[in-house]
Protein backbone atom coordinates (compact mmCIF):
# COMPACT_ATOMS: atom_id res chain seq x y z
CA UNK A 1 0.00 0.00 0.00
CA UNK A 2 3.10 2.10 1.28
CA UNK A 3 4.45 1.76 -2.37
CA UNK A 4 1.60 2.48 -4.44
CA UNK A 5 0.78 5.82 -2.33
CA UNK A 6 4.79 6.54 -2.84
CA UNK A 7 4.19 6.39 -6.68
CA UNK A 8 1.00 8.23 -6.55
CA UNK A 9 2.63 11.47 -4.76
CA UNK A 10 5.41 10.93 -6.99
CA UNK A 11 3.43 11.43 -10.44
CA UNK A 12 1.83 14.79 -8.63
CA UNK A 13 5.60 15.81 -7.60
CA UNK A 14 6.41 15.89 -10.97
CA UNK A 15 3.76 16.98 -13.12
CA UNK A 16 3.62 19.81 -10.30
CA UNK A 17 7.41 20.25 -11.81
CA UNK A 18 6.27 20.18 -15.21
CA UNK A 19 3.57 22.51 -14.83
CA UNK A 20 5.37 24.77 -12.79
CA UNK A 21 8.63 25.01 -15.60
CA UNK A 22 5.75 26.26 -18.28
CA UNK A 23 3.36 28.43 -16.38
CA UNK A 24 3.30 30.10 -12.60
CA UNK A 25 1.73 28.01 -10.33
CA UNK A 26 -0.08 29.08 -6.93
CA UNK A 27 1.37 28.97 -3.53
CA UNK A 28 -1.71 26.60 -2.51
CA UNK A 29 -0.88 23.75 -5.01
CA UNK A 30 2.91 23.88 -3.68
CA UNK A 31 1.39 24.08 -0.07
CA UNK A 32 -1.00 21.24 -0.60
CA UNK A 33 1.41 19.39 -2.18
CA UNK A 34 4.24 19.95 1.02
CA UNK A 35 1.41 19.62 3.42
CA UNK A 36 0.79 15.88 1.90
CA UNK A 37 4.12 15.03 1.64
CA UNK A 38 5.05 15.46 4.99
CA UNK A 39 1.88 13.38 5.95
CA UNK A 40 3.62 10.86 3.99
CA UNK A 41 7.09 11.17 5.72
CA UNK A 42 5.66 11.78 9.22
CA UNK A 43 3.37 8.06 8.80
CA UNK A 44 6.51 6.03 7.29
CA UNK A 45 9.64 7.68 8.35
CA UNK A 46 10.21 6.34 12.08
CA UNK A 47 13.55 8.82 13.17
CA UNK A 48 11.92 12.21 11.66
CA UNK A 49 8.62 11.31 13.13
CA UNK A 50 10.33 10.51 16.63
CA UNK A 51 12.08 14.28 15.73
CA UNK A 52 8.45 15.92 14.67
CA UNK A 53 7.03 14.15 18.33
CA UNK A 54 9.66 16.09 19.96
CA UNK A 55 9.15 19.00 18.87
CA UNK A 56 5.33 18.20 19.18
CA UNK A 57 4.49 18.73 15.65
CA UNK A 58 2.10 16.40 13.81
CA UNK A 59 0.36 16.28 10.58
CA UNK A 60 -2.82 17.20 12.14
CA UNK A 61 -1.28 20.48 13.39
CA UNK A 62 0.19 21.92 10.09
CA UNK A 63 -1.46 23.45 7.18
CA UNK A 64 1.43 25.45 5.91
CA UNK A 65 4.85 24.50 4.30
CA UNK A 66 6.71 27.00 6.44
CA UNK A 67 5.43 24.63 9.66
CA UNK A 68 6.99 21.43 8.52
CA UNK A 69 9.80 20.67 11.13
CA UNK A 70 13.04 20.92 9.23
CA UNK A 71 15.16 17.62 9.97
CA UNK A 72 19.13 19.14 10.28
CA UNK A 73 21.70 18.07 7.75
CA UNK A 74 23.66 16.20 10.93
CA UNK A 75 20.47 14.16 11.31
CA UNK A 76 21.78 12.17 8.31
CA UNK A 77 24.77 11.06 9.60
CA UNK A 78 23.06 9.73 13.10
CA UNK A 79 20.02 7.71 11.27
CA UNK A 80 18.65 6.54 7.92
CA UNK A 81 16.07 9.13 7.22
CA UNK A 82 14.25 7.12 4.45
CA UNK A 83 10.31 7.08 3.95
CA UNK A 84 10.53 3.65 2.66
CA UNK A 85 11.40 0.03 3.02
CA UNK A 86 15.39 -0.66 2.98
CA UNK A 87 15.34 -3.26 1.08
CA UNK A 88 13.82 -0.45 -2.00
CA UNK A 89 17.34 1.55 -1.38
CA UNK A 90 18.13 1.95 -5.35
CA UNK A 91 20.95 4.62 -4.65
CA UNK A 92 22.90 5.80 -1.71
CA UNK A 93 24.83 9.25 -1.71
CA UNK A 94 27.27 10.22 0.71
CA UNK A 95 28.13 13.69 1.70
CA UNK A 96 32.11 14.72 1.64
CA UNK A 97 34.58 16.52 3.29
CA UNK A 98 33.51 16.51 6.94
CA UNK A 99 35.55 16.06 9.82
CA UNK A 100 33.80 13.33 11.88
CA UNK A 101 34.92 10.63 10.10
CA UNK A 102 30.89 8.95 9.67
CA UNK A 103 29.41 10.52 6.18
CA UNK A 104 25.45 11.98 6.33
CA UNK A 105 23.49 9.31 3.85
CA UNK A 106 20.65 10.06 1.48
CA UNK A 107 18.64 6.95 0.64
CA UNK A 108 16.35 7.01 -2.28
CA UNK A 109 14.31 4.50 -3.62
CA UNK A 110 13.99 5.81 -6.84
CA UNK A 111 16.44 8.31 -9.30
CA UNK A 112 13.31 9.42 -11.09
CA UNK A 113 12.33 12.73 -8.64
CA UNK A 114 15.86 13.00 -9.12
CA UNK A 115 16.52 13.39 -12.43
CA UNK A 116 12.93 15.01 -13.57
CA UNK A 117 14.30 18.12 -10.81
CA UNK A 118 18.03 18.42 -12.00
CA UNK A 119 17.93 17.96 -15.70
CA UNK A 120 15.61 21.38 -16.72
CA UNK A 121 16.93 23.04 -13.76
CA UNK A 122 20.42 22.62 -15.18
CA UNK A 123 19.04 23.93 -18.90
CA UNK A 124 17.62 26.68 -17.89
CA UNK A 125 20.42 28.27 -15.28
CA UNK A 126 23.75 26.89 -17.07
CA UNK A 127 21.96 26.53 -20.26
CA UNK A 128 19.80 29.32 -20.90
CA UNK A 129 20.48 29.89 -24.53
CA UNK A 130 19.68 26.51 -25.77
CA UNK A 131 23.27 25.98 -26.51
CA UNK A 132 24.52 22.26 -26.81
CA UNK A 133 28.31 22.50 -26.15
CA UNK A 134 31.18 19.24 -25.10
CA UNK A 135 31.21 19.31 -21.21
CA UNK A 136 34.73 19.32 -19.97
CA UNK A 137 34.05 17.64 -16.09
CA UNK A 138 36.53 18.29 -13.20
CA UNK A 139 35.64 15.33 -11.41
CA UNK A 140 35.78 11.44 -11.29
CA UNK A 141 33.31 9.36 -13.30
CA UNK A 142 29.99 7.59 -11.51
CA UNK A 143 32.23 4.54 -11.46
CA UNK A 144 35.07 6.12 -9.57
CA UNK A 145 32.31 8.01 -7.21
CA UNK A 146 29.10 6.19 -7.03
CA UNK A 147 28.06 7.87 -3.84
CA UNK A 148 28.58 11.70 -4.98
CA UNK A 149 25.41 13.13 -6.22
CA UNK A 150 27.02 15.62 -7.78
CA UNK A 151 28.80 13.09 -9.89
CA UNK A 152 25.52 11.89 -10.48
CA UNK A 153 24.26 15.40 -11.45
CA UNK A 154 26.89 15.87 -13.87
CA UNK A 155 26.20 12.34 -15.48
CA UNK A 156 22.77 13.17 -16.11
CA UNK A 157 23.21 16.32 -17.28
CA UNK A 158 26.08 15.62 -20.00
CA UNK A 159 23.75 12.76 -21.06
CA UNK A 160 20.74 15.22 -21.23
CA UNK A 161 22.33 18.02 -23.26
CA UNK A 162 26.36 17.40 -24.23
CA UNK A 163 27.53 16.98 -27.71
CA UNK A 164 29.90 15.14 -25.80
CA UNK A 165 31.57 14.73 -22.49
CA UNK A 166 34.73 14.33 -21.00
CA UNK A 167 35.82 13.72 -17.19
CA UNK A 168 39.30 15.21 -16.33
CA UNK A 169 40.18 12.79 -12.55
CA UNK A 170 40.92 9.73 -12.51
CA UNK A 171 42.74 7.30 -10.26
CA UNK A 172 43.11 10.67 -7.77
CA UNK A 173 44.68 12.75 -10.49
CA UNK A 174 43.84 16.01 -12.44
CA UNK A 175 44.26 15.01 -15.79
CA UNK A 176 46.06 19.06 -17.21
CA UNK A 177 47.59 17.89 -19.43
CA UNK A 178 44.47 16.43 -21.49
CA UNK A 179 42.50 19.42 -20.95
CA UNK A 180 45.24 21.72 -21.81
CA UNK A 181 45.07 20.19 -24.74
CA UNK A 182 41.31 20.01 -25.04
CA UNK A 183 40.94 23.78 -24.51
CA UNK A 184 43.95 24.38 -27.06
CA UNK A 185 41.45 22.69 -29.86
CA UNK A 186 38.53 24.53 -28.54
CA UNK A 187 40.70 28.21 -29.03
CA UNK A 188 41.55 26.93 -32.69
CA UNK A 189 38.15 26.06 -33.91
CA UNK A 190 36.26 28.31 -32.15
CA UNK A 191 34.31 25.86 -30.75
CA UNK A 192 33.45 26.96 -27.01
CA UNK A 193 33.24 24.53 -24.05
CA UNK A 194 31.31 24.22 -20.95
CA UNK A 195 33.27 23.67 -17.80
CA UNK A 196 32.12 21.67 -14.98
CA UNK A 197 33.60 20.45 -10.86
CA UNK A 198 33.87 22.12 -7.40
CA UNK A 199 34.96 25.22 -7.18
CA UNK A 200 38.63 24.06 -5.89
CA UNK A 201 39.44 21.77 -9.03
CA UNK A 202 39.02 24.79 -10.69
CA UNK A 203 41.25 26.36 -8.41
CA UNK A 204 44.19 23.03 -8.75
CA UNK A 205 43.66 23.42 -12.69
CA UNK A 206 44.56 27.40 -12.54
CA UNK A 207 47.28 26.74 -9.95
CA UNK A 208 48.48 23.79 -12.54
CA UNK A 209 48.21 26.41 -15.53
CA UNK A 210 49.87 29.49 -14.00
CA UNK A 211 52.90 27.19 -13.46
CA UNK A 212 52.85 26.28 -16.64
CA UNK A 213 52.09 29.97 -18.00
CA UNK A 214 49.71 28.68 -19.85
CA UNK A 215 46.42 30.84 -20.40
CA UNK A 216 43.60 30.53 -22.75
CA UNK A 217 41.02 32.97 -24.51
CA UNK A 218 37.98 30.27 -24.73
CA UNK A 219 35.70 30.90 -27.31
CA UNK A 220 32.74 33.11 -26.53
CA UNK A 221 29.68 30.94 -25.37
CA UNK A 222 32.32 29.32 -23.02
CA UNK A 223 31.24 29.07 -19.52
CA UNK A 224 31.86 27.11 -16.17
CA UNK A 225 29.53 25.70 -13.81
CA UNK A 226 30.91 25.27 -10.48
CA UNK A 227 30.00 23.90 -6.65
CA UNK A 228 31.34 23.16 -3.71
CA UNK A 229 32.14 26.76 -2.32
CA UNK A 230 35.66 28.25 -2.00
CA UNK A 231 37.51 27.30 0.86
CA UNK A 232 39.52 23.99 0.84
CA UNK A 233 41.94 22.23 3.64
CA UNK A 234 44.81 24.29 2.89
CA UNK A 235 43.30 27.82 1.95
CA UNK A 236 40.34 30.16 0.87
CA UNK A 237 39.94 31.61 -2.60
CA UNK A 238 37.37 34.49 -2.42
CA UNK A 239 34.32 34.49 -5.09
CA UNK A 240 35.93 37.53 -6.45
CA UNK A 241 39.71 36.26 -7.17
CA UNK A 242 38.31 32.68 -8.33
CA UNK A 243 36.22 34.69 -11.05
CA UNK A 244 38.96 36.88 -11.42
CA UNK A 245 41.26 33.42 -12.43
CA UNK A 246 38.27 32.13 -14.79
CA UNK A 247 38.25 35.34 -16.57
CA UNK A 248 42.07 35.72 -16.46
CA UNK A 249 43.06 32.07 -17.39
CA UNK A 250 40.10 31.25 -19.28
CA UNK A 251 39.11 33.79 -20.58
CA UNK A 252 35.47 33.11 -19.01
CA UNK A 253 34.05 36.76 -18.14
CA UNK A 254 32.10 36.41 -14.47
CA UNK A 255 28.87 36.67 -15.90
CA UNK A 256 29.11 33.13 -17.49
CA UNK A 257 30.30 31.36 -14.31
CA UNK A 258 27.45 30.13 -12.79
CA UNK A 259 27.67 28.56 -9.18
CA UNK A 260 25.04 25.59 -7.91
CA UNK A 261 24.11 25.30 -4.70
CA UNK A 262 23.56 21.60 -3.52
CA UNK A 263 23.85 19.20 -1.00
CA UNK A 264 23.49 15.24 -0.90
CA UNK A 265 20.41 15.63 1.47
CA UNK A 266 18.91 17.31 -1.72
CA UNK A 267 17.37 16.05 -4.62
CA UNK A 268 17.18 19.77 -6.36
CA UNK A 269 20.11 22.16 -6.86
CA UNK A 270 19.79 25.79 -6.92
CA UNK A 271 21.31 28.13 -9.37
CA UNK A 272 23.20 31.84 -9.85
CA UNK A 273 20.35 32.91 -11.77
CA UNK A 274 22.70 36.01 -13.18
CA UNK A 275 23.61 33.98 -16.92
CA UNK A 276 19.44 33.24 -17.41
CA UNK A 277 18.85 36.78 -16.88
CA UNK A 278 21.67 37.78 -18.91
CA UNK A 279 20.52 36.06 -21.73
CA UNK A 280 16.92 37.02 -21.15
CA UNK A 281 17.37 40.70 -19.95
CA UNK A 282 20.91 41.48 -22.12
CA UNK A 283 22.14 42.11 -18.60
CA UNK A 284 23.30 39.84 -16.25
CA UNK A 285 22.99 41.79 -12.82
CA UNK A 286 24.23 40.72 -9.14
CA UNK A 287 24.54 36.72 -8.33
CA UNK A 288 21.67 35.73 -6.69
CA UNK A 289 20.51 32.48 -6.31
CA UNK A 290 16.70 31.66 -7.06
CA UNK A 291 15.16 28.57 -6.57
CA UNK A 292 13.12 26.86 -9.00
CA UNK A 293 9.56 26.15 -7.91
CA UNK A 294 9.10 23.43 -6.62
CA UNK A 295 11.59 24.45 -3.83
CA UNK A 296 11.06 27.22 -1.03
CA UNK A 297 14.05 28.88 1.18
CA UNK A 298 14.07 30.48 3.81
CA UNK A 299 16.53 32.28 5.85
CA UNK A 300 16.11 31.59 9.65
CA UNK A 301 16.92 33.23 12.60
CA UNK A 302 18.46 30.70 14.57
CA UNK A 303 17.49 32.22 18.24
CA UNK A 304 13.73 32.80 17.31
CA UNK A 305 13.33 29.88 14.67
CA UNK A 306 11.70 32.36 12.75
CA UNK A 307 12.05 33.75 9.20
CA UNK A 308 15.25 36.70 8.97
CA UNK A 309 14.38 40.16 8.16
CA UNK A 310 15.74 41.15 4.34
CA UNK A 311 19.18 41.92 4.38
CA UNK A 312 19.93 40.17 7.68
CA UNK A 313 21.58 36.78 8.02
CA UNK A 314 20.66 33.50 8.83
CA UNK A 315 20.44 29.83 8.55
CA UNK A 316 19.14 28.56 5.27
CA UNK A 317 16.38 26.39 4.98
CA UNK A 318 15.32 24.53 2.10
CA UNK A 319 12.09 23.00 1.76
CA UNK A 320 12.37 20.75 -1.53
CA UNK A 321 8.95 18.37 -2.81
CA UNK A 322 11.45 16.86 -5.23
CA UNK A 323 12.79 14.62 -1.58
CA UNK A 324 9.79 12.53 -1.45
CA UNK A 325 11.97 9.42 -0.23
CA UNK A 326 13.61 11.13 3.16
CA UNK A 327 12.58 14.38 4.34
CA UNK A 328 10.71 17.64 2.71
CA UNK A 329 12.30 20.27 4.81
CA UNK A 330 15.58 20.37 5.43
CA UNK A 331 18.14 22.90 8.27
CA UNK A 332 21.34 23.75 6.83
CA UNK A 333 24.62 24.80 8.40
CA UNK A 334 24.71 27.16 5.65
CA UNK A 335 24.52 31.29 6.39
CA UNK A 336 22.86 33.17 3.86
CA UNK A 337 21.12 36.63 3.41
CA UNK A 338 17.74 37.34 1.67
CA UNK A 339 18.12 39.40 -1.45
CA UNK A 340 16.54 40.66 -4.47
CA UNK A 341 13.76 37.73 -5.04
CA UNK A 342 16.51 35.22 -4.25
CA UNK A 343 19.42 34.44 -1.48
CA UNK A 344 23.25 35.09 -1.36
CA UNK A 345 25.17 32.31 0.24
CA UNK A 346 27.73 34.06 2.68
CA UNK A 347 29.51 30.91 4.99
CA UNK A 348 29.19 28.12 7.23
CA UNK A 349 27.82 28.83 10.71
CA UNK A 350 30.54 28.83 13.53
CA UNK A 351 30.93 25.48 14.99
CA UNK A 352 29.35 24.03 11.89
CA UNK A 353 31.45 20.91 10.17
CA UNK A 354 33.24 21.93 7.69
CA UNK A 355 32.13 19.79 4.35
CA UNK A 356 31.34 20.48 0.46
CA UNK A 357 32.68 18.61 -2.83
CA UNK A 358 35.25 20.96 -3.11
CA UNK A 359 36.84 19.75 0.38
CA UNK A 360 36.66 16.65 -1.51
CA UNK A 361 38.85 17.32 -4.30
CA UNK A 362 41.04 19.57 -2.86
CA UNK A 363 42.36 16.26 -0.25
CA UNK A 364 41.68 14.10 -3.79
CA UNK A 365 44.07 16.01 -5.36
CA UNK A 366 46.96 17.36 -2.90
CA UNK A 367 50.12 19.77 -3.76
Amino acid sequence: MNGAFAQALDRKIVDFIHQSLSEEVGEEQFNGLAVELFAHQFAQNTPYRMFCMLRRTTPAQVSSWEKIPAAPTTAFRAAVLASFSPAKTVRVFETSGTTTGKPGKHHLDTLMLYDESAIPNFGRHVLPDGASLPMRILLPTIEEAPHSSLVYMCRIAADAFAVNAEWYIHDRKLNVDALVEDLGLSVETGDPRILMGPAFAFVHLFDALAEKQIKFALPAGSRIMETGGYKGKSREVTRERFYELARDILGIPPAWVVNEYGMTELSSQIYDDSLRTLIQTGSAGPAVKVPPPWVRVRIIDPVTDEPAAPGVPGLIRVTDLANRGSVVSIQTEDIGVQEGGGFRIIGRAKGADPRGCSLLIDEMLPK
